[in-house]
């Protein structure tokens, strides 16, 4: 039937997948689902995806309920396509909405630890280049790889970002 859809009225029917703890939950979720939306940033933010389940009767309030951490794998495409993979994400925040009853799970793409994405604010004053990288790569407990020509800094703010963007 979906193929016959597109063929005759030329219109993409969406499709996706959401997998957590190695299974396929769509199915189960499908019957309740508001919304997905997956936002793929290009550089400075952590790709995002968010879940909007209507939840009258309370059926995700129980075991269903995940926890923040949890790791959500969601592919994406249309009918007749293979899907692509967005990534795996780890649920930041968990919210509910309402009335009527809404759940929505907000998730952030899994490799972005949470020291990481915290926003900052800093100066440094009468430093290097070289010395603000050690310490913020100490921060996010990295290390740092390469040589840093030794570029003074006089003063430089880090106002509301988060230490990555900022390097």
């Amino acid at each position: 039937m979906e193929a016959l859809i597109r063929n005759q009225l030329g219109v993409l029917h969406p499709i996706f997948r959401i997998v957590m703890a190695g299974r396929n939950i769509t199915a189960d979720l499908s019957p309740y689902l508001l919304s997905v939306s997956y936002t793929d940033f290009v550089e400075g933010e952590a790709d995002t995806l968010d879940i909007r389940m209507e939840d009258a009767e309370g059926k995700f309030r129980g075991s269903w309920y995940p926890d923040k951490g949890d790791v959500v794998h969601f592919h994406f495409g249309y009918a007749g396509d293979d899907l692509q993979y967005a990534g795996a994400f780890e649920i930041d925040e968990i919210e509910g909405e309402g009335p009527p009853d809404v759940i929505v799970i907000r998730a952030i793409a899994a490799g972005v630890k949470h020291p990481q994405r915290t926003r900052q604010g800093k100066a440094y004053e009468n430093t290097t280049l070289a010395a603000i990288a050690q310490r913020v790569a100490r921060r996010l407990k990295l290390q740092l790889v390469g040589k840093i020509e030794p570029i003074k800094i006089r003063r430089v703010t880090q106002i509301h970002e988060n230490d990555l963007t900022f390097m």
